[in-house]
């Protein structure tokens, strides 16, 4: 039987006064003072009815509790529509939207009144589907009016049935690639007997994590599960795969033995999408390809192996990839891109081009982009003794001449050169490596004269000469330590502030990293389990999760000539 709920709580005051005017034998200032008084009087009833935080005494400190529930908490053989929660003080209710949970889910909307102390919610739909407990989690909706104290366990859990269900699972929600809890993500649970997805339905359970990453999803059903992890960003509770962080179990949940279960996930980015075409066209004598997003790496193929055209990923638009008429032809040529994002995935993508033949007067109009060089490291910055040295260059390089590069000792003594080995060009050589092992004392100078590399429009490169010191020993600090894991495969990484990797070691449990700069730094281990050298992310489709990354706990923090040993880190 649904009770019946009094919505309207009085909050006015009436007033009976001893005697009206006519009934008194009063002086002219008497007549004047009780008419005051009666204008008056309602006013300051007004003002004594109005709700606000009194002011003077101690800080409010204590939440507000709740006193009264209807139904009853831990109910049976409920099907009303009507929930009622009272608290032993007056309560404002703050984003009930983002904090009201109901599980399983009802698939039904609702209305809310709150009244002094009480809050109502009154939903579409009776709560009629038979023998299934209920959970209505108000979380952090609830608040006194003075100092916003938070209601804990502002709940209620009922069944439509004669029994309660009382299996629930809890754990630690964090953050894969930064080993931090992640406050507000979505803990779900899809049956797996039904035809409910992630991506297009909200669950039938779920929860959502506090500040710690600590969740508890309570009073859920014996049966078989798909568990999800969600760092959602727009609160509808479904998976939006290009945006969202999402962990999972990889095989079905069976939650029938044990009455609580402990599972931690992580989530991170799972990115399977490849790199599509988003437009095409001609401009001026090159051929422009825009892609959906950002590329790390592209290679241009043609039907003709023996035929190349020339190419380049715009370095300050990376989803731009230009095309040059390198082969002189103006037909219709069929192509293949290449291209890579920075998740990994790969797209290869037929495409037909043809480059616009121009006049005379269109050649003399042409722009010429300037032929740029930038080396790294920089002019002046000290380099290892396992010297690596990157030209990178504006526009492709289609003719080059190695032997013109000098590599000097101490700025005097040329230092051998095996070429080619000792360089390589990137796919669309725009970008080449130097990679040596010098026997200096001081320092190192790398020169490349003018007319050393010409680019695909037949302008050469300025005249490069840049100098670097060898690192002091003295200037730097070292980190050493041991693994402790039964992991066959990892990789040990140090990240700076940034989250840039500045050293790794491969499957070496004993660990060492020199010429560290000082600073605050991160101690991770990726699980390589297939010992490809390289984190591997998740996959949604083959519900394959990602490779695993442990954190040391705590920062390390290092100085100038320092050496830290013992920073070890353990792993399950």
């Amino acid at each position: 039987m649904q009770p019946q709920v009094n919505t309207h709580l009085n909050t006015t005051s009436e007033v009976q006064p001893s005697a009206s005017i006519s009934d008194t034998k009063a002086q002219p200032f008497s007549i004047i003072f009780t008419c005051l008084t009666l204008i008056f009087i309602p006013f300051l009833f007004t003002q004594c009815a109005l709700q606000g935080a009194p002011s003077g005494g101690p800080k409010d400190t204590l939440a507000p509790k709740l006193v009264k529930i209807i139904p009853e908490n831990k109910s049976r053989d409920y099907k009303g529509k009507v929930v009622v929660f009272t608290f032993d003080e007056y309560i404002q209710v703050e984003n009930l939207q983002q904090e009201l949970i109901v599980t399983p889910n009802v698939g039904t909307e609702y209305e809310y009144k709150a009244n002094k102390n009480g809050l109502i919610l009154t939903f579409n739909k009776p709560f009629d589907k038979p023998n299934t407990t209920y959970t209505i989690n108000l979380r952090n909706a609830i608040k006194d009016i003075t100092e916003k104290n938070i209601a804990k366990d502002a709940k209620v859990v009922f069944s439509t049935g004669p029994g309660l269900d009382t299996l629930s699972i809890e754990g630690i929600i964090k953050d894969l690639e930064t080993g931090q809890p992640v406050e507000n993500a979505v803990v779900s649970l899809y049956r797996t007997d039904d035809t409910l997805d992630i991506v297009k339905d909200k669950p039938y359970y779920f929860t959502k994590t506090d500040k710690k990453g600590y969740y508890h999803l309570e009073n859920i059903h014996e049966d078989n599960y798909k568990m999800y992890a969600l760092n959602e960003k727009d609160n509808n509770q479904r998976y939006n795969q290009e945006k969202e962080k999402i962990g999972f179990l990889p095989k079905t949940l069976q939650i029938a033995d044990s009455s609580k279960v402990n599972l931690d996930i992580k989530v991170s980015v799972v990115d399977e999408n490849p790199p599509k075409i988003s437009s095409k066209s001609t401009q001026s004598d090159l051929y422009r390809i825009e892609m959906n997003e950002g590329l790390i790496n592209a290679e241009i193929r043609m039907d003709d192996s023996t035929k190349k055209l020339a190419y380049i990923i715009d370095p300050k638009v990376p989803k731009t990839i230009y095309l040059y008429n390198t082969i002189q032809s103006y037909d219709s040529l069929s192509i293949q891109v290449i291209a890579q994002d920075s998740a990994q995935n790969i797209a290869q993508i037929p495409v037909k081009i043809k480059f616009d033949q121009l006049d005379e007067k269109q050649l003399k109009r042409k722009t010429k982009f300037p032929f740029e060089v930038g080396t790294q490291p920089g002019n002046s910055e000290p380099v290892l003794k396992d010297f690596q040295y990157i030209v990178s260059f504006s526009k492709p390089v289609t003719r080059y001449d190695l032997s013109k590069i000098r590599l000097l000792a101490d700025t005097l003594t040329p230092i051998p050169l095996d070429i080619p080995k000792d360089f390589q060009w990137n796919n669309s050589y725009t970008r080449l490596t130097l990679n040596k092992k010098v026997e200096v004392k001081t320092g190192v100078r790398f020169e490349a004269p003018k007319e050393t590399f010409f680019s695909v429009e037949n302008d050469t490169a300025k005249a490069i000469k840049t100098d670097h010191s060898i690192k002091d020993p003295e200037r730097y600090g070292t980190m050493s330590g041991t693994v402790n894991t039964k992991e066959k495969y990892f990789i040990v990484q140090l990240v700076d502030n940034s989250g840039k990797v500045v050293a790794e070691s491969r499957n070496q449990r004993n660990y060492m990293f020199r010429y560290l700069s000082a600073g605050d730094y991160n101690l991770r281990v990726v699980i390589d389990q297939n010992n490809n050298g390289k984190w591997d992310p998740a996959s949604f489709k083959d519900r394959r999760i990602a490779e695993d990354i442990i954190f040391k706990p705590e920062k390390i923090k290092l100085k100038e000539n320092w050496e830290l040993t013992d920073q070890n880190i353990s792993m399950p």
